[in-house]
């Protein structure tokens, strides 16, 4: 096997470029001297057996292969021998040949330059097999397997002329073959190209990484039989399969093979060839331009990674990933737009003979495609149809092309590929963003945020209402729970309380969102201060409280009828009780005697009322030099009608027709405290 070595601008085997030259066999002066070998051998096959082996040389070292070169031998009932041959990996090389495809063999001495007959494509060094007991034979190193090829690489800058030291050798008896390429060989010095399009294999810096891995896990099948599985990729995300991948079991009498390969879907997928089929890099190598591309495969580039069985077809064991399992396919792709993208695929791959095979592509990249535009999409975690208020949420981008960036809700903005947000209490709409020369691609998503909100009271235990019903509602369908101490209430009806406390309603609705309050359950069962006082002089009770919207009601044992107000009358002595009930229902008690005394009347005839009875309005003459108020009230002590003033010696008129039949008290007050009293029936 050989190791090639790329080099680059900077590490010179020589400067310039030469005219058309020659070189001369066995000279190695001012000629670049291969360090690599070739030895491909197959001797002491089993019968009904046929090999083939391969190895590969880059002769100019500008990290293509230029040249292939294969053994085959066979062993069968009715042939057996083999036959070498080289094949040029790519139309700048070609061998010095002495007929339609052989292989001329040089001596020391020979010149190898302008006047030798150049082929290109596919030369026989030797080919011997004894069919049915009939020999037969060809090609120049048939009868002395040593000697040497010329050969020529033309580059774009120069034509390159070296030589190789070769033995070429076939025994149909035993059978053996023998190939071999000594690490004497040379090449004019050619100054490598100045490589500047190339990826690094298994670094992703500049590329785009792919979406998408594989694994194809063929297991054994019964004999006579065979199974395939396989899978593609889409290597620049334009819609279009470009590479097949398979894993393939036969299981027969001249089939007992497992391999793995892959298979170019259009003429615009290539892989870099190695010595035996699709090359193996390692992490780290570098995969050029220039690379030693599979030109002459099939016109969809068929080959395997590894093969690996026998049968009739002979042993093999094939392909630059047998027992070295893991390594990087270089690839590359020329799109509609004829732009060139290098990549590579981190492979992972064996192979069991009948009893399976596997192939698992777990990462790949590929150099962004300057003709497409940007291809965007996103992914949210956790993804839901509705999400809560103060929910926490990642946001992943996933773009080729073009860097994403996100526009939020809030005027905020962001690059990253990962962001984390916590979601705002009411729907919101999310904006990614990729732009490129060719165009610009979008996303907009609308988050929808659960509108849930609770409503609660709090409840206030009085002795109007010592037991109280809590209430508690919400805008969308959801259940409701009240924790209350230790105890939780589901559902409705709401729980009766009689004792104060806190109490915390929760709210659920269906997309499992979750809203709550805490309510205060307060008691208020203070009662009334009152105060009493009698005026005996105005034969007044009157009643105070510091409780606002307190309301007095008097009871007297005189009287069946409640009288309501904070001033009585007392017409007639007795004890009275105040109840005073403030506006929480609470109510206090207190009792008074009061004496009713005889009113004077310093004004006899100086002051009257008539008629007696009266109907709707009662006729008031004053005759006296001052001026009094008067109320009318019932026989209660109940105020029922504020009449007015009387002005001195002056006659005034009382409406009365508001008030229901009955007896009455006309009181009159005078300002020097003088009282007057005067009882009237209305009719």
């Amino acid at each position: 096997m050989k190791t090639s070595f790329l080099l680059f601008a900077g590490l010179l085997l020589c400067i310039g470029s030469k005219s058309e030259a020659q070189v001369t066999i066995g000279d190695f002066d001012h000629l670049f001297i291969g360090q690599n070998a070739v030895n491909l051998t197959a001797a002491s096959l089993p019968p009904d057996t046929s090999v083939d082996y391969f190895d590969s040389l880059d002769l100019n070292s500008d990290g293509q292969y230029d040249v292939r070169f294969r053994l085959s031998a066979t062993k069968t009932t009715g042939s057996q021998g083999g036959s070498s041959m080289i094949i040029a990996l790519h139309p700048g090389f070609e061998f010095a040949g002495s007929g339609t495809g052989l292989v001329a063999r040089l001596a020391a001495g020979d010149q190898v330059g302008p006047g030798n007959l150049w082929v290109s494509g596919t030369g026989t060094l030797v080919t011997k097999f004894n069919n049915a007991g009939v020999p037969a034979q060809s090609g120049n190193w048939s009868l002395q397997a040593s000697g040497y090829v010329g050969y020529r690489i033309i580059t774009p800058q120069d034509t390159f002329y070296g030589w190789m030291s070769m033995r070429a050798q076939v025994n149909t008896s035993v059978p053996s073959a023998t190939l071999q390429v000594r690490s004497n060989w040379t090449i004019e010095p050619a100054v490598p190209i100045q490589y500047q399009h190339f990826v690094v294999a298994g670094d992703v810096g500049g590329l785009v990484p792919g979406s998408k891995t594989i694994l194809l896990d063929q297991g054994p099948v019964p004999f006579g039989g065979t199974a395939t599985k396989g899978d593609s990729l889409d290597l620049n995300n334009d819609g279009i399969s470009d590479v097949y991948l398979s894993a393939w079991v036969c299981n027969g009498y001249d089939c007992t093979i497992g391999s793995t390969g892959l298979s170019g879907m259009h003429t615009g997928f290539n892989f870099i060839d190695g010595v035996e089929y699709a090359r193996r890099f390692n992490q780290g190598d570098t995969i050029v331009s220039g690379g030693n591309w599979n030109l002459f495969a099939s016109p969809y580039h068929t080959s395997a990674f590894v093969s690996k069985g026998g049968g009739f077809g002979g042993y093999q064991s094939q392909g630059e990933w047998k027992n070295m399992y893991t390594g990087y396919l270089g690839f590359r792709l020329v799109t509609p737009a004829s732009d060139t993208l290098l990549g590579w695929m981190r492979v992972f791959t064996y192979s069991l003979e009948t009893n399976g095979a596997r192939l698992e592509v777990n990462a790949w990249a590929i150099e962004p495609d300057p003709a497409q535009k940007p291809v965007i999409q996103w992914t949210v975690v956790p993804d839901k149809a509705v999400y809560c208020a103060g929910d926490t949420i990642t946001l992943q981008s996933l773009t080729q092309h073009a860097q994403s960036e996100w526009h939020f809700w809030d005027g905020a903005t962001d690059t990253a590929q990962n962001v984390t947000l916590v979601l705002p209490d009411s729907t919101v709409s999310i904006y990614l963003k990729a732009v490129n020369p060719y165009g610009t691609a979008s996303i907009t998503q609308v988050l929808q945020i659960s509108p849930l909100s609770l409503t609660a009271s709090d409840l206030t235990l009085d002795c109007a209402q010592p037991m109280g019903t809590l209430f508690a509602e919400t805008n969308i369908p959801a259940e409701i729970r009240w924790v209350i101490g230790n105890d939780t209430i589901h559902g409705l009806p709401f729980p009766p309380v009689n004792s104060p406390g806190p109490a915390l309603v929760v709210a659920q609705d269906a997309y499992g969102c979750i809203v709550s309050e805490q309510i205060d359950i307060l008691a208020d069962f203070t009662a009334p201060d009152i105060a009493l006082e009698y005026e005996s002089g105005n034969q007044l009770l009157l009643a105070y409280s510091s409780t606002p919207g307190t309301v007095f009601q008097w009871i007297s044992g005189t009287s069946p009828d409640p009288v309501y107000g904070d001033t009585v009358h007392v017409a007639v002595s007795g004890v009275y009780t105040l109840v005073a009930t403030a506006p929480n229902g609470c109510t206090a008690t207190e009792q008074i005697t009061a004496v009713a005394t005889p009113i004077r009347e310093p004004w006899v005839g100086t002051i009257s009322i008539q008629p007696i009875p009266a109907n709707d309005f009662l006729r008031i003459e004053n005759y006296t030099p001052d001026a009094f108020d008067y109320n009318i009230f019932d026989l209660n002590g109940q105020a029922r009608l504020e009449a007015g003033t009387i002005l001195a010696n002056s006659v005034s008129r009382a409406d009365i027709k508001s008030l229901p039949g009955g007896m009455y008290v006309l009181r009159g007050y005078s300002g020097k405290g003088a009282l007057y009293s005067r009882i009237f029936v209305k009719l």
